[in-house]
């Protein structure tokens, strides 16, 4: 989300860096960690559609494609319907 949001304001160097800190931040998460009940499910299908829309809203349309696709193929779509559903309409309108 911070990503996004840098993105949304036209700074596009902070936004592939908080990109990238996401990556790493979710790379170094130890499973089994006792995180707070609210995020145990922010995973890599997860953090796909955010990068996508960051990608989005820096004119990488290529990249939004696939990381939208990455969620698509990674989500559980039965556990996360809407999520899924919106990730489909967002690639779609991408």
């Amino acid at each position: 989300m911070r990503a996004r949001s840098r993105a949304a304001d036209g700074h596009k160097r902070a936004a592939i860096a908080a990109l990238l800190r996401a990556e790493d931040d979710l790379a170094a998460a130890d499973v089994g960690d006792e995180d707070p009940s609210r995020v145990w499910f922010f995973q890599r299908a997860s953090l796909a559609p955010e990068t996508a829309r960051t990608l989005w809203t820096l004119g990488d349309c290529d990249g939004a494609l696939r990381e939208f696709n990455n969620s698509v193929l990674t989500r559980k779509a039965g556990t996360f319907s809407r999520t899924h559903a919106v990730a489909l309409g967002c690639m779609g309108t991408v």
